[in-house]
């Protein structure tokens, strides 16, 4: 158990030379599209929002988090960024929640999301102990948020443009509200976009402070390459200072701000380690939860000896298990429900209630959010299924049944390639 450090680097620039945050990239979905955002998984030369070197699951992290409070006794914060949005991943982020606060009481906790979720989990997050939270803002006028987001995903819609942004903000301001209401301390992030919202960022200081946050941290666009704002000057600093100039009448202004990744470890000062980065890729190979109790597994395929059939297109499941000797079997087939049925995904959840995982050679992150939310793990593989399977329920890693080409280095990539997958 840690002893208790009261300070959190982000929120208080006088601690960030003696406590740390450490981020647990458990939340890989997100609900909406940003203008900006290219999100890559394992690159270590990248240093931005939305990239991490691995995945965890809730367990995963929990190892994780008791190896590194032994490494770095300083670190004060643990956090969930992304890489994509903490409630888009809502369960994997409330299990984590309680995992680390049952074991590390006394630590505070962060949580980082766009807000469009945040309405539907505020009350349990309020209850599992949550010290701090990060709404990422950018407008709080729907014609120019309809400028920077593409889309969103809500209420299992996708939705664009003005109606878009007016339903992302007005969950984000009543989120804002709700968690102000339940002593959760709240930062604004805004990303500044010349030409876009750099004169609106006075106003969502504004309307956020008057609501309750504690403090605003305005961030200069990164242009990342293959994204709609991909060949927009970011803000100079002598904008940034501007802008948090008009904005800090409403709102202390933040000026500290390390741009962490969504794995990002120790001082906010300093840069994650090589050995950071292998010892969590390392975890994210383990199995899922060495203590979970493996039951039955559904399996997508064509001909049925490999898992070599998308989600989408499977008509019927192959239902394996384990004797008592621990051999393979199969024990049953299960229709699953036809394309264009309403709630389909929720639908088969229910067929496969009493599987733990489901094992295809891909999904789309809606079916992948229903089923994963229902307590059915989606496994992305290709390969023989006994072989798939025998390593399955024997804990070892499946990394090597992935497709090839699943993560790749950024368009922003600074490195040279080598460590990259």
């Amino acid at each position: 158990m840690t002893t208790q450090k009261k300070s959190h680097p982000c929120f208080e620039k006088n601690s960030l030379e003696k406590t740390g945050r450490l981020h647990l990239p458990v939340a890989p979905l997100c609900n909406i599209q940003c203008g900006f955002c290219n999100r890559a998984f394992d690159c270590v030369n990248e240093s931005r929002p939305g990239v991490t070197s691995a995945i965890l699951t809730p367990h995963q992290a929990l190892l994780y988090t008791r190896i590194m409070m032994e490494k770095m006794p300083y670190i004060s914060t643990i956090g969930i960024a992304g890489p994509g949005d903490a409630f888009a991943n809502g369960e994997k982020t409330i299990e984590t929640i309680e995992l680390i606060r049952n074991e590390f009481p006394e630590i505070l906790f962060c949580v980082s999301t766009n807000g469009l979720e945040l309405p539907q989990y505020i009350d349990e997050i309020a209850n599992s102990g949550l010290t701090h939270l990060t709404i990422t803002i950018n407008a709080v006028d729907p014609a120019i948020g309809a400028e920077i987001y593409e889309w969103i995903r809500y209420d299992k819609q996708s939705l664009r443009g003005i109606v878009a942004a007016q339903q992302l903000i007005e969950n984000q301001l009543e989120g804002l509200k709700r968690a102000v209401a339940n002593d959760i301390t709240v930062k604004i992030n805004t990303v500044v976009i010349p030409g876009v919202n750099d004169h609106h960022v006075k106003e969502i200081a504004r309307v956020t402070g008057e609501l309750g946050a504690t403090i605003q941290n305005c961030m200069g666009l990164i242009p990342v390459a293959g994204t709609h704002f991909a060949d927009t000057t970011p803000p100079s600093k002598i904008d940034l200072l501007k802008a948090r100039g008009d904005a800090e009448q409403y709102i202390i202004q933040m000026t500290h701000c390390g741009r962490c990744r969504a794995d990002a470890a120790g001082l906010l000062t300093s840069s994650n380690s090589t050995d950071t980065s292998l010892l969590l890729s390392s975890i994210a190979e383990l199995s899922d939860n060495p203590e979970k109790e493996k039951t039955l597994s559904a399996i997508a395929t064509e001909e049925g000896l490999l898992i070599n059939k998308h989600l989408g297109e499977t008509e019927e499941f192959l239902i394996y298990s384990t004797d008592t000797e621990g051999q393979v079997k199969l024990t049953d087939k299960r229709s699953a429900p036809a394309e264009g049925t309403e709630g389909r995904w929720e639908n088969l959840a229910e067929i496969l209630n009493d599987c733990s995982d489901i094992f295809v050679s891909g999904a789309g992150e809606s079916p992948c959010t229903v089923l994963e939310t229902q307590g059915i793990s989606v496994q992305i593989v290709e390969g023989m299924i006994q072989d798939i399977l025998q390593s399955h329920y024997s804990g070892e890693s499946l990394k090597r049944f992935q497709p090839s080409g699943a993560f790749k280095c950024g368009a922003s990539c600074s490195g040279n390639g080598q460590g990259c997958m």
